[in-house]
């Protein structure tokens, strides 16, 4: 569904401090202008999750090697990547930007290895969308992460495409409708732990289990 920035940092302000609350550290960081670029920072940001470490693939067996080697195999990882895999953990940053073309939150996220390194597109589709199973193939076939240059900072993300957010986030409202009429930010509220739950856990997010349940914080 469409929505306005001011319920999107509305119900972002609240996620945050209820995930703060429950040990999950985000923040809000405001717009700023880019490097060489002549434009005014305004009051304007976006919420990040910083360092978020997850175990690296294990494809050092005979026969993940082989499907490496296969010239008809859609998933190519960086040799680089893979002499690094059994030392240290990557780490995953992850941004809900406002964007004004889709007028709502979109995920992005960024993989790096422990020395710096940029991880590539298909090792991220593996490593973070690897984890779905059968049930949930479908979630991960329509929100495998593209390439795209971070909106606010200029710098090389991947982000969730939300074209089908609309009709299954309408769905999964629905279904989740609450006995009486509430008030419009509890609604966004609702919105977006419901939207980031489901689309964050498409890319390696996991929130803490007890969001869920949480009594929102007064707005």
């Amino acid at each position: 569904r469409a929505m306005k920035y001011e319920e999107f940092q509305s119900a972002a302000m609240a996620f945050m401090a209820e995930a703060n609350d429950h040990g999950q550290e985000w923040k809000w960081v405001p717009n700023h202008p880019r490097p060489l670029q002549n434009v005014g920072a305004d009051d304007r940001g976006y919420l990040a999750l910083e360092e978020v470490y997850r175990e690296p693939l294990e494809i050092d067996s005979t026969e993940n090697r082989n499907e490496l080697d296969d010239e008809d195999s859609c998933t190519f990882i960086d040799p680089s990547v893979i002499k690094s895999e059994t030392a240290q953990p990557n780490m995953y940053r992850y941004h809900v930007v406002y964007v004004e073309a889709y007028q709502c939150p979109v995920l992005f996220l960024q993989g790096k290895s422990i020395d710096g390194r940029l991880l590539d597109t298909e090792y991220i589709w593996r490593d973070c969308c690897g984890s779905m199973n059968h049930e949930q193939s479908w979630l991960t076939d329509s929100c495998l992460p593209t390439p795209e240059e971070h909106p606010v900072t200029g710098e090389p993300f991947h982000f969730v495409h939300p074209c089908r957010s609309k009709d299954f986030m309408d769905a999964i409202m629905q279904a989740f409708l609450p006995s009486v009429q509430e008030p419009c930010t509890q609604s966004n509220l609702r919105y977006f732990k419901l939207w980031l739950s489901v689309y964050g856990q498409a890319v390696g997010l996991r929130l803490p289990l007890a969001l869920h349940s949480s009594n929102p914080h007064p707005t």
